[in-house]
């Protein structure tokens, strides 16, 4: 603080972003709490009041930070954080809220104005957890405000990242899972079973398929419903795409119940093809990892490459020109590379007057 002079009154200077002084007229200001490192701020820190902290335990998998035990409300939580009071609410801020959906109208209460401050949180607290949908509360609980002293606000939403000032009361959000066991999924303050999806025995397949002097079959991918609950389920199998280099995506089919992939007319090559196959399961309906409620079965899809095995290497043409004085010529030709379904090789000359060009040509492979 700068001293007031005969013709300048005192100056007062900012305590910065660690200090604060709540009297007015002091020349030095206070060291702010620093929360630790399992302690929620609940009251920021301003020019002239101290920041404000709350401890709490994590519970993570029966233990607590401090490796004592410890049990989530919901079951099936694995993870949670809990008040040391054992109350199951948690105090999120003072003189501020998140913003916030408010489920219902505002509650006055039914305690009178002469209750302690405590009373008027418990009171709220009780509305909040015997109404469906509540996840937290904001509660008018400090005589500052005697004309709203006890008025409870229920939340069926908040965005904790989202504060607004709201002097005289206080914040609390209900006991919440963070993370649920295995199979179960987060929802509100509690954990929803998940159905299981089915399991492809093998994943993402690459197959390589000699061409084809008929239709026929090529493979067979399989899938194993999954339950936690012991129920029977079957699965069936639809082909959803087919990507191919060249050729009728109309070539292949697959049996509904076994899986097994086939084509409908023989397959030429050499080429590539993608299929895309889905496996269900007969549930009437799905919940899936993020609480979507699909209609049908659960599903999965994988994908088979199919390489349509050609000539891995063929010689390159010889062309010769014939001159008019040879009545013949010997050609030699380099032996390609041939996959071990080849029948055999033919060769093809092909003559514009003199001009012959010979090569291999590949013969149908089964």
């Amino acid at each position: 603080m700068t001293a007031a002079t005969p013709a300048a009154d005192s100056v007062c200077r900012g305590c910065g972003s660690t200090a604060y002084q709540p009297e007015a007229g002091k020349d030095f200001c206070l060291n702010a709490t620093r929360c630790g490192e399992n302690e929620w701020t609940t009251r920021e820190l301003s020019p002239s009041s101290d920041r404000g902290c709350t401890a709490v335990i994590e519970c993570q998998a029966g233990l607590d930070q401090n490796g004592d035990a410890c049990t989530c409300a919901a079951d099936s939580c694995r993870s949670c954080t809990q008040a040391t009071d054992g109350t199951n609410r948690l105090l999120l801020k003072i003189h501020q809220a998140p913003e916030m959906s408010q489920l219902g109208p505002v509650l006055a209460s039914s305690l009178g104005g002469s209750a302690t401050d405590s009373s008027y949180v418990s009171e709220c607290h009780e509305r909040c957890t015997s109404t469906v949908g509540c996840v937290g509360f904001f509660v008018y609980d400090q005589t500052r405000t005697a004309g709203l002293r006890g008025n409870c606000h229920l939340a069926s939403s908040y965005n904790a990242d989202r504060i607004i000032g709201r002097g005289g009361g206080s914040f609390y959000e209900l006991e919440s899972c963070q993370e649920c066991e295995p199979g179960f999924a987060v929802d509100g303050l509690s954990c929803k079973a998940v159905d299981q999806l089915p399991l492809w025995t093998r994943s993402m397949v690459t197959l390589s398929v000699a061409e084809q002097s008929q239709a026929g079959a090529i493979t067979a991918l399989q899938a194993t419903a999954q339950t936690l609950t012991g129920e029977s389920l079957s699965v069936m199998y639809t082909l959803e795409d087919v990507r191919r280099s060249g050729g009728d995506a109309t070539l292949f089919a697959v049996d509904a119940a076994t899986g097994a992939i086939s084509t409908t007319k023989p397959l030429v090559g050499p080429g590539e093809v993608l299929l895309t196959l889905r496996a269900s399961d007969n549930r009437s309906s799905c919940r899936t990892a993020s609480l979507v409620v699909d209609n049908g079965g659960c599903y999965v899809e994988t994908t088979l490459r199919l390489v349509v095995v050609g000539f891995l290497q063929t010689c390159a043409p010889i062309v010769y020109y014939l001159p008019a004085s040879e009545a013949s010529v010997t050609l030699t030709l380099a032996e390609p590379e041939l996959p071990t379904s080849a029948l055999g090789l033919g060769i093809q000359v092909l003559r514009s007057g003199t001009c012959f060009i010979c090569c291999f040509l590949p013969t149908r492979m089964t």
